[in-house]
């Protein structure tokens, strides 16, 4: 958890200077307006405080620094700028994670870091309140970091290629989007990972009993995991470096590199995988004009199918293959 937290904190120091530095000579112009489309409409009020958009002086510049803030401090740049009902939605569902797993954290039993393939409820509790605190943050710097680009993108100085802008809301919801299935894109990897899963099976018959807690448990922390992965690396990270560089190949190279590198441990020291995913997920976004939403569809509920098989079949657990998302030691 720590070093994952250390790894996203030096990625938006470098997109914070990103942020604040002139825009780029835009390679690719836009036939079409820039097309803000979310499924999530305001109405005003609350909804409208999750926009990537500052209720005040819109056209105003801010401190790149913001999303790093926000990171640590969940809700920081949206309580200063106003958006009180986002500010507060994002800092209670932090210090209620944090609260969640500093209750437990001195009755578990063993130190480091929890398994997802615990059923030890303590470790559970632990692990999941830890990644809410990280859920809250990452969803707080993507709306900060998404409301400072928007300057440069209503200009037309910047950012230009960032044409589907996804609020928090949108990312939120995405693992709910079922018509995402509908796309090659999306199913073809989900049922390459499920035809895989049955393959390395070690005895389908003799599986574990998966009972309502694991399944709750399992989808939750799946797709925590995958929103705030992908709205950190894929929604974040890689525009920064786009608008930098200019170039969509090195761009997703780059931050494929480094979401593999999150995934080295002992059990997985050439994360080859998440190299791989992590690349063909940022191709997707770049695809939807860095709209991450089929993205986080698909990183979801491959934390869904890859953990089930982990749970139903523990037999696999020393003979594993490390293809799971997220930071943590799960895999079949």
């Amino acid at each position: 958890m720590i070093t994952k937290i250390i790894g996203f904190f030096i990625f938006f120091v470098a997109l914070s200077a990103f942020a604040q530095s002139e825009p780029s000579d835009e390679g690719d112009p836009l036939d079409d307006p820039l097309n803000d489309s979310s499924p999530v409409a305001s109405s005003g009020g609350y909804l409208s405080s999750f926009e990537n958009k500052y209720p005040t002086e819109p056209g105003r510049a801010r401190n790149g620094w913001m999303p790093v803030v926000s990171f640590i401090l969940p809700g920081f740049d949206q309580i200063i700028q106003g958006q009180y009902g986002a500010g507060f939605t994002y800092a209670g569902y932090g210090l209620f994670g944090l609260s969640l797993s500093s209750s437990v954290r001195d009755k578990a039993t063993t130190p480091g870091q929890a398994d997802i393939s615990s059923r030890n409820n303590v470790k559970r509790q632990i692990l999941l309140g830890d990644q809410m605190y990280e859920m809250a943050g990452a969803m707080s710097a993507f709306q900060s970091y998404h409301s400072i680009i928007d300057v440069y993108r209503k200009s037309g100085t910047g950012y230009t290629f960032i044409t589907n802008d996804d609020t928090s809301l949108d990312l939120i919801l995405a693992p709910l989007h079922f018509q995402f299935l509908t796309k090659v894109t999306t199913w073809l990897p989900l049922a390459g990972l499920l035809a895989g899963v049955l393959a390395v099976q070690h005895n389908p018959m003799a599986a574990n009993y998966l009972d309502a807690t694991d399944a709750g448990y399992l989808s939750a922390f799946s797709v925590q995991a995958g929103v705030a992965e992908e709205s950190l690396l894929r929604g974040a990270f890689m525009p920064s470096l786009r608008q930098w560089w200019g170039s969509d190949f090195w761009s997703n190279t780059t931050q494929a590199t480094a979401f593999a590198a999150l995934h080295i441990s002992s059990q997985n020291p050439v994360p080859l995988p998440q190299l791989a995913l992590g690349w063909y997920l940022g191709w997707l976004t770049q695809r939807n004009g860095y709209s991450i939403r089929e993205s986080i569809f698909i990183h979801a509920w491959w934390d869904v199918i890859a953990f089930t098989a982990t749970y139903l079949d523990q037999s696999n657990y020393d003979r594993a293959t490390n293809i799971y998302m997220p930071v943590v030691d799960a895999r079949f």
